[in-house]
């Protein structure tokens, strides 16, 4: 699997390619791919520091996450995780690669803490997203125009550190896995 993060002209670029390809969700607010595509666009054209994280696989994108600001908050989110139907429930564990491909170009630079928003009984996403060191935290987001979308939505928090703690834990396991091999 390859992992990169694609920014409004690459986007642009290969238009037809990502229109093609985006997952939708199966819970997406978005009831065509055109719509999601479109949304992505307008967000990547007007917001020059937001980016989508995709994983492909075989040539085709098999996971997308898409990190942007909101200004209303002054705050960076991780939006929009959606795998492939036939992704979903695979060992490949694509929702928590692609997010921890994009939280490594966003630390990389970008920010130092960012946040997302889950419904509190999506715990195979809330597994994903703590698995990169995302935490509960208690903000709100009334200042939102979807404010009433999202209302009951669980935000998480995740910054430098404890991304950082998330990777130093994943070398230990595989020095552990190589040391039990020898």
């Amino acid at each position: 699997m390859r992992y990169r993060q694609i920014f409004f002209q690459d986007f642009m670029d290969n238009q037809e390619y990502f229109y093609r390809q985006i997952p939708l969700a199966q819970n997406s607010d978005f009831a065509y791919i055109n719509d999601i595509y479109k949304y992505y666009e307008s967000i990547l054209e007007h917001d020059k520091r937001a980016f989508i994280s995709i994983c492909e696989e075989k040539g085709e994108i098999i996971g997308c996450a898409l990190f942007r600001y909101y200004s209303e908050v002054g705050k960076f989110f991780v939006i929009n995780v959606n795998t492939r139907k036939d992704y979903q429930h695979s060992s490949k564990k694509v929702a928590t690669n692609v997010v921890s491909a994009g939280l490594k170009r966003f630390f990389d630079g970008i920010g130092d803490e960012i946040y997302l928003w889950v419904h509190p009984t999506n715990i195979p996403a809330i597994k994903a997203y703590e698995k990169n060191g995302f935490k509960k935290v208690d903000v709100s987001l009334d200042k939102l125009s979807f404010y009433d979308n999202i209302k009951n939505e669980t935000v998480y928090r995740c910054s430098t550190l404890d991304f950082l703690k998330t990777l130093s834990q994943e070398k230990i396991k595989e020095d552990k896995k190589i040391v039990n091999l020898s």
